[in-house]
This record gives structure tokens, sequence and C-alpha cells, in this order.
């Protein structure tokens, strides 16, 4: 699965999505599709609970309204309905999951354990897309639009979380 696919790219995600469809089903193309569109629901659910969690309590209608717009956006068309496409559904889910995890870390008492699960949310994307070095422009981007760096023990997981996930991305580099 670390082979490097087209000469260049190392996908252990989607090479094991490609495996494991291939050896279950054969060349049936519905599994391959399958295996695509439920990363993609997966997502919808989750900018749902991340849009719930940014704005706060009593906006679920334009949470849910987000997660929907999410789902039936037609600039997902290719992701979701080409196979070859599955990177970006599966580090989407990596993604979403991560900063959902560090939102939840954020909050007054939470547990360090939600740091962890970003961090381990972020190591799963690296096997899927190499996009994934964008995350801490997205912590970043949320620290300083959201007012991190006011409260401070936020501010601190915040900061933790930024340089945690630049670390990876220079051990990744």
């Amino acid at each position: 699965v670390f082979e490097p696919l087209v000469g260049r790219f190392v996908r252990p995600l989607v090479v094991l999505m490609y495996y494991v469809s291939y050896h279950a089903f054969g060349l049936a193309p519905w599994p391959y599709h399958l295996a695509t569109l439920i990363p993609h629901f997966i997502n919808a659910w989750l900018v749902y609970l991340v849009a719930r969690r940014l704005a706060g309590p009593g906006v679920d209608l334009w949470a849910f309204l987000s997660g929907l717009l999410f789902l039936v956006f037609a600039g997902h068309s290719e992701a979701v309905s080409w196979p070859a496409g599955i990177a970006d559904p599966i580090l989407t889910v990596c993604l979403l999951t991560a900063f959902l995890c560090y939102l939840r870390a954020l909050e007054p008492g939470a547990s360090a354990l939600w740091l962890g699960g970003m961090c381990a949310a972020v190591v799963v994307g690296s096997l899927a897309k190499e996009l994934w070095v964008v995350f801490p422009g997205l912590l970043a981007a949320h620290i300083v639009s959201f007012g991190m760096l006011a409260d401070r023990p936020a501010r601190r997981r915040a900061l933790i979380a930024l340089a945690v996930t630049c670390t990876l991305v220079a051990s990744y580099l």
C-alpha cells in the first residue's frame, strides 16, 4: 500500500480501499462507488457538527443547512462519483474529525485526549492525500478569527494544537 501511485503519490488509504474492494467484490463497480459515497455522507454530518459547535446553541437549522449544502454541492461531484477521487472524501473525513476534536479540546474542562484525537485524525489524514498539510493553517485561521488569543486556557490548548500540527507538517516535509 505504500507504493507510489503514478510514480509520485503515496496514498495508502486509497490503495487499501482499492485492495479491499477488489478482493471482496472483484471488478463490480458498485462497491467502489459505495466506498466513495459513505465518506461523503459522513462528511456532511461532520460539517453539521462543526457548524453547530462554531455557531453555538440555537442554530441547529443553519448547521443542518450547512451539512445539506455540503452534501448536494455540485463541486463535489467528481470526487464522489468517480472512485479514483476517493482521496478527497477520505481526507475530508480525517480533517473534519480532527477539527471537531480540536474544538472539543478548547472547551473548559475538556480532556487532553481530544488533542490526542486531533493528532490521530491528522496522522490518518496524511495517509489519504498530501493536502492534509493545510490543517495548521485552518487552526491558525480559527485562532485569529474566533479570538482564541483572549481566553487563556483555550489559547494554551489552541497554540499547543497549532505547534503539534506544524511539527507534524515539518516532519512530513
